[in-house]
């Protein structure tokens, strides 16, 4: 089965990780991606703002605005800007569609610049 250009195993894997994410609310973070602990990607966290100017992967905090309707895209919210989050839908990367309002810890890095900048995550950990 392929809905508009996606194959049958990673919409398998969108709804397990929204599965996983519907059974997993509660307090404990919730790592979708690369295999990275919680505690590296909060240790080396930083401001929307301060990543902008910084090159080369980095893990931007923030909370989860719009989120895509199947969960493959969503606005990061800073404390006065915001930036669009592409993830990597090879490796299956997706949240679940009702993140929005959640804090998230997002690695990743900025591909162009000024107002069309974007920001594609390779990890992503939802507290």
């Amino acid at each position: 089965m392929n809905i508009v250009g996606y194959t049958k195993p990673m919409i398998s894997k969108v709804l397990l990780l929204g599965l996983g994410g519907l059974l997993g609310c509660g307090s404990n973070p919730i790592i979708y991606g690369d295999t990275v602990s919680f505690e590296s990607l909060k240790e080396g966290a930083v401001t929307l703002a301060e990543a902008r100017s910084l090159e080369g992967p980095v893990t931007v905090t923030g909370e989860i605005g719009r989120v895509c309707d199947m969960g493959c895209w969503f606005y990061l919210m800073g404390e006065s800007d915001m930036v669009y989050v592409k993830l990597d839908l090879a490796v299956g990367l997706v949240i679940p569609t009702n993140s929005e309002g959640k804090q998230v810890l997002a690695l990743g890095e900025f591909q162009g610049e000024g107002s069309s900048a974007e920001f594609r995550a390779s990890s992503l950990a939802l507290y």
